[in-house]
């Protein structure tokens, strides 16, 4: 390594470190202090680092890494849910972007291949800010994350035609015609059809494989070497590194190991995705900047209204409430990385000049910089939609809202909302739903289910699915920001129904509350009862008072939430004897070779080489065990034996 990278690396790191350590304190998101650490450290600044390629392909790695993190998260089956909003929502926001981008550079006197080929600068997204600041936000799996997402996939795969075009368009001998095009569309469908081979049938298989030999070196070699593999293979037959990195994702989603290699991956791409967001403002030519500031403020402000409009109607015209159309477009209002891949071909084939590629990457940079804090006005700006009226069609059962009274209502159908009306069915609780994805409703009006279609932030959507006359009002999106903005929407129609919601986290829980929620469930609080119940069943406390202890610990922690006051709680035996394994196991509920006989007659010691101790039954302890103990179904058995007779033993019983 040469000394001068390795002092540039430093220099990136540290710098980073420091402006993002400030950004911090002030509550700023982080993306614009990467962007000014690479303007403090780059040639308009102090000048301590130069534009390099080695920088540069740095920042590549980051920008794979990232993507290659986004596609674990998501899978193959998530992924063909989307495909509509991939190809009608990413040709509609894409090509609307094009047009208007190239009839405003043409009015302003631009030659007719140059307006085409600003409007393609200004139609791509930034795919790695996006992904960035929705991560750092928990809003990834949101309706407007999911939505952003896909656009930015069409965009990711429209890179690849436009670089092959821009020779015929700047007029050059060497221009690429239809058949380049058609082979390069080929070649992406074989990559595409091998990724899906080999989430199917050849990634699943090796890595249990490699799981298998308990080395940790081993599997996260393999890992990255899948990663790397096909975002080399996306790039060979002209497709984004990105978008292969991504592809690579989604295969290793299907797999048993993908939150074990997100672990892997995670340190490595949050310091090399440092780098892409530094190379970025190592761009930036501050005296350019100050010298037309202007013009670069006028152009800026251009650009993020025309993206944010066309964004927000694409997703719109896919049938999205507004809500999720306005925090779509405020997503999408930025110019992306790959539009300065995109200018540099362009400035070599003379398509733009040199004036005019410095005010792009001003505006450019710029419409990164905003971008996090867009995100978070959008939010704000959200929130006055509440006044406007009810659109969507009632679907699915004949259910009539004039008719419920004490009815439920639950808001959101992903895995959460499913599970509740379900429930609901077997208790004969009469429901309604309300989800704001079209698809999902159509599929569940297929299904029967008494859906609506709407926005839930909405006063107007959730006096039609009859909120004011319900009793209770489930929320399971996944979107802190918009279940915040219901509750307040709800009690601004209902101080009596009883509002449930789930949060991810305990301390968005407080908020929830405080805006007018009765409970907020927060899924790492139940996943940690679920993990400790399982961690005392096997130090043998009995189940009930470990049913007992979690309660107390659910009370206590929901009160917590409420700011009132919480108790001690009581400590629990275990049983600890060395040497011997002792289990609670449950009799089936039919007879069987074992259950329905006595001792004598099953002879559970001789073939099964398990003793029995005592017996629970009806919350009746039997303690004296003889050879005319009868086991009947349903009886909580109490066990000595080694592990291996006792698993053999429960097997036979539960069937």
């Amino acid at each position: 390594m040469e000394v001068h990278l390795l002092q540039d690396i430093v220099l990136i790191l540290g710098l980073s470190a420091a402006v993002i350590f400030l950004f911090q304190r002030l509550n700023l998101p982080t993306i614009p202090g990467y962007l000014l650490a690479g303007i403090i450290a780059g040639p308009s600044g102090m000048k301590l680092v130069a534009v390099s390629h080695e920088v540069e392909q740095l920042s590549e790695i980051g920008v794979i890494l990232l993507l290659f993190i986004i596609g674990m998260e998501f899978s193959l089956k998530t992924l063909k849910e989307f495909r509509k909003i991939v190809l009608i929502g990413g040709a509609l926001q894409t090509g609307g972007t094009i047009l208007a981008a190239y009839g405003s550079a043409f009015l302003l006197g631009f030659p007719w291949r140059e307006a085409v080929f600003l409007g393609f600068l200004v139609a791509l997204s930034s795919t790695a800010i996006v992904l960035k600041s929705l991560q750092e936000r928990h809003e990834l799996h949101t309706p407007h994350g999911k939505v952003a997402l896909s656009i930015l996939i069409f965009q990711d795969i429209m890179v690849a035609p436009m670089i092959l075009v821009l020779p015929a368009l700047a007029g050059t001998e060497a221009g690429s015609g239809g058949e380049d095009l058609l082979l390069t569309f080929l070649k992406a469908v074989a990559l595409i059809g091998g990724v899906f081979a080999a989430a199917r049938f050849v990634i699943p298989s090796l890595l249990f494989q490699i799981s298998k030999t308990k080395s940790r070196e081993l599997f996260i070699l393999t890992i990255v070497v899948l990663c790397f593999t096909i975002a080399w293979a996306s790039h060979a037959v002209g497709l984004s590194l990105a978008l292969g990195a991504f592809a690579a994702g989604l295969a290793i989603s299907e797999s048993d190991y993908s939150h074990q290699a997100t672990g892997v991956v995670i340190p490595f791409q949050e310091v090399f995705a440092s780098f892409f967001f530094v190379s970025i403002g190592l761009l930036a030519d501050v005296s350019f900047i100050g010298q037309h500031l202007g013009t670069i403020i006028g152009l800026t402000l251009a650009v993020i209204m025309v993206k944010m409009i066309l964004s927000g109607a694409s997703v719109k015209a896919l049938g999205f409430p507004w809500r999720t159309a306005l925090l779509s477009g405020f997503l999408l209002f930025q110019i992306g990385e790959f539009s300065f891949v995109l200018s540099g071909s362009g400035l070599q084939l003379g398509l733009i000049s040199g004036e005019t590629y410095q005010y792009f990457l001003s505006v450019s940079i710029l419409t990164m910089t905003l971008t996090p804090f867009g995100i978070q006005l959008s939010h704000v700006l959200a929130g006055k939609f509440k006044h406007s009226s009810a659109s969507g069609t009632f679907a699915g059962a004949a259910v009539s809202v004039k008719d419920l009274h004490d009815h439920l209502v639950i808001i959101g159908m992903g895995v959460g909302g499913k599970n509740v009306a379900k429930a609901a069915r077997l208790a004969n609780i009469p429901y309604l739903v309300l989800e704001a994805d079209p698809g999902i409703v159509r599929l569940e009006t297929s299904n029967g289910e008494p859906i609506h279609f709407g926005d839930g932030t909405l006063p107007s959507m959730l006096k039609l699915v009859g909120v004011p006359t319900a009793r209770v009002v489930v929320i399971t999106i996944s979107d802190p920001k918009g279940v915040q903005s219901m509750v307040s929407s709800i009690r601004s129609i209902s101080s009596s129904v009883h509002i449930i919601t789930r949060v991810k986290y305990v301390q968005e829980g407080n908020e929830t509350l405080r805006r007018g929620a009765n409970e907020a469930i927060p899924e790492e609080f139940e996943s940690s009862i679920a993990i400790f119940s399982r961690v005392l069943h096997r130090y043998l406390v009995p189940e009930n008072q470990i049913q007992t202890y979690a309660d107390e610990v659910r009370a206590n922690n929901y009160e917590m939430l409420g700011s009132r006051k919480h108790q001690v709680l009581s400590p629990l035996p275990y049983m600890d004897i060395p040497q011997l394994n002792i289990s609670c196991v449950k009799a089936g509920p039919r007879k069987n070779e074992i259950i329905g006989k006595t001792l004598r007659e099953a002879d559970i010691r001789n073939k099964y080489g398990v003793n029995l101790l005592a017996v629970e039954r009806d919350g009746q302890y039997l303690g004296d065990i003889h050879p005319e103990v009868c086991l009947l179904p349903n009886d909580l058995l109490f066990l000595a034996g080694t592990i291996a007779d006792i698993n053999r033993f429960q097997q036979k019983i539960e069937l």
